[in-house]
């Protein structure tokens, strides 16, 4: 063996011997399962006294071995186990949507076996075989072995899911951690047609407006239909522009000539909400002494129906020559 060898070889075990009179234990916490070029077990709480300083000194490089840590990836701390939480969410909170949170809880040291807890708003949630939350716990990674995943699913979202969302992670000991995410849910815009329904004259004109019930500022698109097809309006006889207020649209019909149905509904990014449907019905007359007379008996929100059901159409009653 050469002298410069020799001089190698003794300088590290005066090292090692310096480190082995150091006290306590450390515990290594790293993002990922990494063992450093000195077999020292980095993510697991063990004896590493023998070269702890080592293992600093490479840490503090940036590199273990063949592979590269980042400085803000790890940590070393002194003492018994702990439990490290983080919880993620797959998407945006949109109504309908179809979510999954995963709260990750890793182990360091020593540390009983772990339960978790999800809570909504403060309200634990207990799902059965019909909720719309699901409560999973994922087989543990051969990569990283060290880590527990459980997983809630919820399917679909609602706006009254919106609030705090909390997976909270025990030993049953003396070990919590826990993490919180702050919903805040899109819903889909909720929109009000009027007249819902409508008796007029064969030539005479009709203003439909969509109303925006939900909060304006959601709201990216009004949709409008004519007898169930897409419909964006007509140069000339119908006409659609915006309301006084900026919270609706105006469908303006002159000189009408047949029966027709009109659609709207509001779009945002959460997706398109509820059609509401308004019906007009064009009554027919020969001359003035067989005109039939029917007024339009509502006001500006059309009239409001009561014993019927949703999604069906009704229309006002029209008696005739009546003023």
């Amino acid at each position: 063996m050469d002298e410069e060898m020799l001089a190698n070889v003794s300088a590290y075990d005066e090292e090692a011997m310096e480190v082995s009179e150091s006290e306590g234990e450390i515990d290594s916490d790293l993002n990922e399962a990494t063992e450093s070029d000195y077999d020292s077990p980095v993510n697991q709480t063990g004896s590493v006294l023998e070269n702890s300083a080592v293992l600093k000194s490479a840490i503090e490089s940036g590199y273990l071995g063949q592979l590269a840590v980042e400085p803000w990836s790890y940590s070393i701390t002194e003492g018994d186990g702990k439990l490290q939480v983080g919880l993620t969410v797959n998407g945006q909170f949109y109504e309908d949507a179809a979510l999954t949170f995963t709260c990750t809880a890793d182990i360091i040291g020593n540390v009983g076996q772990t339960a978790v807890t999800w809570t909504l708003n403060n309200v634990v949630l207990r799902p059965t075989s019909k909720s719309r939350w699901k409560i999973k716990r994922l087989q543990p990674s051969r990569l990283i072995p060290f880590r527990v995943v459980y997983q809630l699913s919820v399917n679909p979202l609602k706006v009254r899911d919106s609030g705090r969302l909390s997976c909270s992670v025990t030993d049953g000991y003396n070990l919590q951690s826990n993490r919180t995410i702050q919903m805040k849910v899109l819903g889909k815009p909720i929109v009000f047609i009027g007249p819902m329904s409508a008796g007029i004259m064969q030539g005479e004109t009709i203003p439909v407006e969509c109303f925006i019930l939900s909060n304006p500022s959601e709201v990216r698109e009004i949709k409008w239909f004519k007898n169930g097809k897409l419909f964006n309006g007509s140069k000339h006889d119908e006409v659609i522009r915006k309301g006084p207020e900026g919270t609706s649209e105006i469908l303006t019909h002159r000189n009408i000539q047949g029966n027709v149905i009109y659609e709207c509904l509001g779009k945002n990014e959460a997706g398109e909400g509820p059609k509401v449907m308004s019906n007009i019905t064009v009554y027919l007359y020969q001359d003035e002494k067989s005109r039939i007379l029917c007024y339009i008996n509502t006001d500006r929100f059309g009239t409001v129906w009561n014993w019927t059901i949703a999604g069906i159409t009704v229309v006002k009653p029209c008696k005739g020559n009546q003023r």
